[in-house]
C-alpha cells in the first residue's frame, strides 16, 4: 500500500560561494539567483541557500508569500569558503531538521529543467511503498577532457573509486551534484564519516549510499559542451586526497597501478 496522495515537503538546497576567489559563471548575479530560487519556490520547495564568503554567521529565514506555508528561503551565511560539501551538508541536515520529506540538492551551474525533473522522479518513487530510503542521483554520460577537463578528472578518480571498493556497483560517474535525497535516506547516512568537503564530497556521499544498502535511481545528465568548468588544479588535487583518505580508511585494494588514475 502505497502513500496515496499525501503531498511531500520539498525542499532544494543550493550553495553559493561568493568569496574572493569563488569561480561562478558569469552573470549569476544580475538576477540568476532570484529567479533559480523562484523556480523552486513554484515548484512547492522550500529553499535552502548556503551562502559561504560573507562575514556574518547563521540562518535566516524568508516566509514567501503564497498558499503553502512550507515555501519559504532559507540562508545560512558562513564566513570564508568551507567548501561545497560542507555547504550541501549543512543544508540537507537542516532541511531535514524542518520536516522535508525530499531535498533536491542543485548547483547553480547546472540545468533548471533536469533539475525538476529529478524532483518529479523522487516524488514518483516516494508514492511508492518501499522507497522509504532512497536516492536519485545524475551522472554524466559524456565526461571528457577540454574545456571540462576538471570535471573529467573527477570522473577519473570516481570510476576509480567505485573499481575498488565497491566492485560490484557500476557507476559511470558519480561526481555530478544533481540529486535527491528522501527523508528514510537522510535519517540512516553516516554523515559524520564523509570527510571530504569539497566536490569529492558527491563521491564520497554516495559511496556510503550504496554501501548501507540504499535504493538508488540514475538518471542520465548531459552536459553542455561549450560550458567551460569551474573545477581548477586545486579542487582536482583536493578531491584526490580525500580519494586516498576514504581508500585508506575503508581498506580499499588496487586492482591497476595507482599512477593510472590519472
Amino acid at each position: 500500500m502505497g502513500k496515496g496522495n499525501k503531498q511531500a515537503k520539498l525542499a532544494a538546497v543550493m550553495p553559493l560561494f561568493i568569496a574572493k576567489n569563488a569561480q561562478l559563471d558569469e552573470g549569476i548575479f544580475d538576477g540568476g539567483v532570484e529567479d533559480v530560487c523562484q523556480t523552486f519556490l513554484d515548484a512547492g520547495c522550500a529553499v535552502y541557500e548556503v551562502i559561504d564568503g560573507l562575514f556574518g554567521s547563521g540562518w535566516c529565514r524568508e516566509q514567501c508569500p503564497g498558499p503553502n506555508e512550507w515555501e519559504s528561503i532559507n540562508r545560512c551565511y558562513r564566513a570564508g569558503r568551507r567548501g561545497v560539501g560542507s555547504a550541501y551538508r549543512e543544508g540537507i541536515l537542516r532541511a531535514y531538521e524542518d520536516g522535508a520529506d525530499l531535498v533536491l540538492q542543485f548547483d547553480y551551474g547546472q540545468s533548471i529543467s533536469s533539475a525538476l525533473h529529478v524532483l518529479s522522479v523522487a516524488e514518483s518513487l516516494w508514492q511508492e511503498e518501499g522507497w522509504r530510503d532512497f536516492l536519485v542521483f545524475c551522472q554524466r554520460t559524456d565526461v571528457r577532457f577540454g574545456r571540462s577537463w576538471g570535471r573529467a578528472m573527477l570522473h577519473r578518480i570516481g570510476s576509480f573509486l567505485w573499481s575498488g571498493l565497491l566492485p560490484t556497483s557500476n557507476i559511470p560517474d558519480s561526481s555530478c551534484g544533481l540529486r535527491c535525497w528522501s527523508r528514510g535516506l537522510i535519517e540512516t547516512m553516516p554523515w559524520k564519516k564523509i570527510g571530504a568537503q569539497g566536490y569529492f564530497w558527491n563521491s564520497e556521499a554516495l559511496f556510503y549510499a550504496l554501501k548501507g544498502g540504499a535504493e538508488t535511481y540514475c538518471l542520465d545528465f548531459w552536459d553542455n559542451p561549450d560550458q567551460r568548468s569551474s573545477l581548477g588544479i586545486r579542487q582536482v588535487l583536493e578531491a584526490l586526497v580525500d580519494f586516498l583518505k576514504l581508500w585508506r580508511r575503508q581498506g580499499g585494494q588496487w586492482t591497476r597501478p595507482p599512477f593510472l588514475i590519472l
